[in-house]
């Protein structure tokens, strides 16, 4: 998707900017948000090991290639390799990703008062960034042609290939039933509010990042529940 994306911007001449609010919005889904309800609710909580099968794949690319290149695309352009890795290395979420990669493997169990307090910290994550979504959002952004073909082009490579793409994997690895139909509710998952977060800290296209949020997860609405029922 990332791939896909960064060519698409080159052969449309999208800037740098857009580009990078592209990659940062397509490599980033908001798959705990958006998909799990509806997975828990129609196919049960033990079919949610191909949804967390498919966000660790979704949070390792977040922080790692989708960091680097809306950096290398933004205000980090100029740093170099040396100073842009370095500023890489010290985001505090790589960290924080390593950590929770280490814990998942092992097992260690967190004290109770940790695991309490990382829930309650959690659930007031997300509000935050829809509001500052809201905050940020121009509606004066939808009535501009130019920025409405962007917007939807976008979101069709956010959307519309990813589940192709995604239909096309598990039918060649013989994922089939629930199983697949689980991964394809997770690619049809909307653009993450992180992706407006990342090109605030890079500089990027932060209206049309703001817009992809919100049109995304207005087509989420409606295609999630078709995935389902078709």
């Amino acid at each position: 998707m990332i791939g896909i994306s960064y060519v698409t911007g080159k052969v449309l001449r999208f800037g740098n900017k857009t580009i990078g609010t592209l990659i940062a919005a397509s490599g980033i889904s908001a798959t705990l948000v958006f998909a799990l309800p509806f997975i828990q609710a129609f196919y049960g909580v033990e079919n949610l090991k191909y949804l967390f099968m498919y966000d660790l794949g979704n949070g390792l690319m977040a922080w790692t290639v989708v960091y680097l290149l809306a950096g290398s695309l933004g205000n980090k352009k100029d740093l170099g390799i040396k100073k842009g890795i370095l500023s890489f290395v010290k985001n505090p979420m790589i960290f924080a990703l390593i950590l929770g990669v280490i814990v998942g493997m092992t097992t260690f169990q967190l004290p109770v008062i940790v695991t309490n307090f990382k829930t309650t910290l959690s659930q007031f994550v997300n509000p935050l960034l829809l509001v500052s979504i809201g905050v940020l959002l121009n509606f004066n952004y939808f009535f501009n042609r130019k920025n409405l073909v962007q917007l939807v082009l976008s979101a069709g490579i956010i959307m519309g290939v990813s589940v192709f793409l995604a239909y096309i994997i598990t039918s060649l690895l013989g994922i089939s039933s629930i199983g697949q139909k689980v991964i394809l509710i997770s690619a049809a998952s909307p653009a993450a509010a992180l992706a407006v977060a990342l090109s605030v800290e890079h500089d990027l296209d932060l209206p049309l990042a703001s817009a992809l949020v919100a049109f995304t997860m207005a087509i989420g609405i409606i295609v999630i529940p078709l995935i389902i029922f078709l």
